[in-house]
């Protein structure tokens, strides 16, 4: 959890500085942005500063955004949450124990959405200098990490093919998390163009395809999926309620995609037995056995 608070108000430097391209985020000092007075280290304390500051600068009054708040607790409670899930589980993760590449891996992806869905929010923008390094790093990752697929790994569709291979799990591994991409930017390509010809008017931005593509190649083909459905569900909901409040008719999609992507993470044994228990108690055991099949594709780690 402090390892995330840190993490977080780091965070806060990138979403301010990279859409600047004109400031370095690993030199110079926090700043405020009004005065432009460099921020002494006990007013730079996550969450804490922010608390005893009243939200204002120390020299000049001016308002410090909430965002920043926002950033540091959301960042600190999901590294919790994380750390809860793949270390502090009833066997307790030893040094070397393999899920903590799992903490690590999908720490570094929680920490990349929540950039991109900040600067999204903000900007409408999803950077590349983000999503492009991580579509790249989620194969090559997978390849010498294949558990990450681990289900997938073991029911790979040329896993016979594969079994002579050299480091034959190394390269399904690799080749799941490369149809993950495929499958994250090709969903999107497909609503774009569908909602294209049916509205007469772009639907899917190309950021959104990226950064889909990016969250495919390190949760697999079937779980993007999955976090896309919830995107959409979620979507429609945030939607309504942004529309009414502020009377705009515009959303960022990333958003959405990112807290699909988070809540397949954290909560997928979850929602899959939710999903299940409303479609048999709607459809009757037939769709249930089906859900059943698909979960069973979906990969799984114990909580």
């Amino acid at each position: 959890g402090l390892f995330g608070l840190a993490l977080g108000s780091f965070l806060n430097v990138v979403i301010y500085r990279l859409p600047r391209k004109c400031d370095s985020i690993f030199r110079g000092r926090s700043f405020c942005p009004q005065c432009a007075k460099q921020i002494a280290w006990y007013d730079n304390i996550p969450l804490l500063s922010y608390i005893l500051l009243g939200g204002r600068c120390r020299h000049c009054g001016a308002r410090i955004s909430p965002r920043y708040f926002l950033v540091e607790l959301l960042t600190g409670g999901l590294f919790a949450y994380l750390a809860h899930r793949f270390l502090l589980d009833d066997t307790a993760a030893g040094l070397f124990d393999e899920k903590w590449p799992l903490f690590l891996i999908y720490g570094g992806l929680t920490a990349a959405l929540i950039a991109c869905t900040f600067i999204d929010i903000r900007l409408r923008i999803i950077p590349d200098e983000i999503d492009k390094p991580f579509i790249v790093i989620g194969p090559v990752v997978s390849f010498f990490y294949p558990l990450l697929h681990k289900d997938t790994v073991e029911n790979f569709i040329w896993r016979r093919q594969l079994a002579d291979w050299p480091m034959a799990e190394n390269f399904m591994g690799f080749f799941s998390s490369i149809f993950g991409v495929a499958v994250g930017a090709g969903i999107i390509i497909l609503v774009g163009l569908f909602g294209k010809a049916l509205f007469r008017k772009e639907a899917m931005g190309f950021g959104d395809v990226k950064f889909l593509a990016m969250i495919g190649g390190f949760l697999g083909w079937d779980m993007t999926l999955l976090a896309f459905l919830l995107a959409c569900f979620t979507g429609a909901l945030i939607g309504v309620v942004v529309m009414i409040v502020t009377k705009d008719h515009y959303m960022p999609f990333g958003p959405n995609l990112a807290l699909g992507a988070v809540a397949v993470i954290l909560f997928r044994d979850v929602i899959n037995r939710g999903i299940e228990s409303y479609m048999q108690m709607l459809r009757g055991d037939s769709l249930a056995a089906l859900w059943k099949a698909v979960a069973w594709m979906m990969p799984c780690y114990s909580s």
